[in-house]
């Protein structure tokens, strides 16, 4: 029999959920009754696991149902799995939320409280002191969709550094992966941003040190499926929005960097919409930026 993607989502051992996600499974294969939190493959499935766990449980408690935390193997199919109805509520990068809504009718109920400010991760021994000495150098991403690769290479080009004329890009599975590549010396820079560092182990961390591009913008989004009951979006939007308040929450939000929940607007969504855009473009042409 093949096991299920959110099979072990409950399990206080680790390595049965990370050997579940390394399968190729249906990722939407549960039982009916269950809430399918689909988180973006910012981090590995392991990372993505054990962060969302206190979230997990007090999701559980308030809606009084099994909930299971899910992801895809990348962003691309991350966003079709998203198109495709696959999770009942979704976490993911505000580009893609913007997708979401205006693509799927998916409903917004939350963005993270603190900015998404996009960072270049360079080593703590590098001479890069500024943006603007990224050319000739090979940059790290998690995906060339990402929202802060897309920021990185428009701060680049005011830079005068253009893709691929002056830089390289290396595409890496995570966030997590590509401070890492960096951390080891195997790529000059990553582009990452503040939350995602803080999640990756300390002994990378020490390795390396960061210059902000000066950019700010709405954090992950959670959102509702379309298809789900009125009566239960309303219920997970208060599950949710009181998960800050509890001890859980609290070590949560202080430990990821997020801040707490913020409803997402009309001016954040009319922000975002031109990343939104390439985001579109790319997904339907297959190109890199």
């Amino acid at each position: 029999m093949t096991p299920r993607a959110g099979r072990w989502a409950g399990c206080k051992g680790w390595l049965p959920v990370f050997l579940s996600f390394l399968l190729v499974i249906p990722a939407w294969a549960q039982a009916a009754d269950t809430l399918r939190l689909g988180i973006m493959p910012f981090n590995t499935p392991l990372a993505l696991m054990r962060v969302h766990q206190p979230l997990r449980e007090h999701l559980q408690a308030k809606l009084g149902m099994p909930v299971e935390i899910l992801t895809s193997p990348d962003f691309p199919r991350y966003v079709a799995d998203v198109r495709a109805g696959r999770f009942d509520v979704i976490v993911l990068a505000p580009h893609f939320a913007v997708l979401a809504y205006q693509d799927s009718g998916f409903r917004p109920l939350f963005h993270y409280l603190n900015t998404l400010e996009p960072l270049l991760v360079v080593r703590r021994d590098s001479g890069i002191e500024q943006v603007g000495q990224v050319r000739g150098r090979t940059v790290a991403v998690a995906s060339k969709l990402a929202l802060v690769t897309i920021v990185g290479l428009q701060r680049f080009r005011q830079e005068g550094i253009g893709y691929p004329r002056d830089l390289r890009l290396q595409e890496r599975v995570t966030h997590g992966a590509a401070i890492a590549a960096v951390a080891v010396g195997d790529v000059d820079t990553a582009l990452t941003v503040e939350t995602t560092l803080r999640q990756v182990p300390e002994d990378v961390r020490a390795k390396v040190r960061t210059l902000h591009l000066g950019v700010a913008l709405p954090h992950l989004v959670t959102m509702a499926n379309p298809a789900l009951d009125d009566a239960l979006v309303e219920k997970a939007r208060a599950a949710f929005a009181s998960f800050p308040a509890t001890e859980a929450g609290r070590r949560f939000f202080a430990d990821t960097g997020y801040g707490g929940y913020h409803p997402l607007d009309r001016d954040d969504i009319r922000k975002l919409a031109p990343y939104a855009d390439i985001a579109r473009e790319l997904l339907n042409e297959g190109k890199a930026p």
